[in-house]
């Protein structure tokens, strides 16, 4: 098995059991690159063009701590990471894609929220887009 492995992190239970579910696999098949995460913030405006609001983007130094956030969650299932927060003008979906396409992923392990009927169709699913266009396998962990 390949063993380039990504995890999306948005510091939620689901992100976090996804991220135990990836530590398990890495270990089992004794994959040696580090676990790849990303928390991923999209800058597009909210609203439409008339009423466009501005994305507040995190400060470098909150950026680093997201960072160290990561790695501590990783270092808490036991397994070794290289976290990074990207930003980017693209849909949150999408920027897990790229995300994941620029880790060179053979496989991504990510949370879903599970949502069903009128919540799913409003909010949409960063989980169900993933799955439809990332370049590898993708595993989704559902909460209980």
């Amino acid at each position: 098995m390949k063993s380039r492995i990504f995890v999306p992190y948005d510091f939620s239970e689901n992100a976090q059991k996804a991220l135990a579910w990836a530590a398990e696999l890495h270990r089992a098949i004794h994959a040696t690159e580090p676990l790849g995460m990303a928390h991923v913030i999209s800058t597009l405006p909210v609203g439409g063009p008339d009423s466009a609001i501005e994305m507040l983007v995190p400060a470098p130094d909150e950026i680093a701590t997201l960072e160290r956030d990561m790695t501590a969650a990783a270092a808490r299932v036991e397994v070794r990471a290289v976290p990074q927060v990207l930003m980017r003008p693209l849909w949150t979906p999408e920027l897990v894609v790229a995300a994941a396409e620029e880790a060179k992923a053979d496989l991504i392990v990510m949370g879903t929220h599970g949502r069903t009927g009128v919540k799913r169709l409003v909010l949409g699913s960063v989980a169900e887009y993933v799955v439809r266009h990332a370049p590898c396998a993708v595993v989704t962990i559902r909460m209980r």
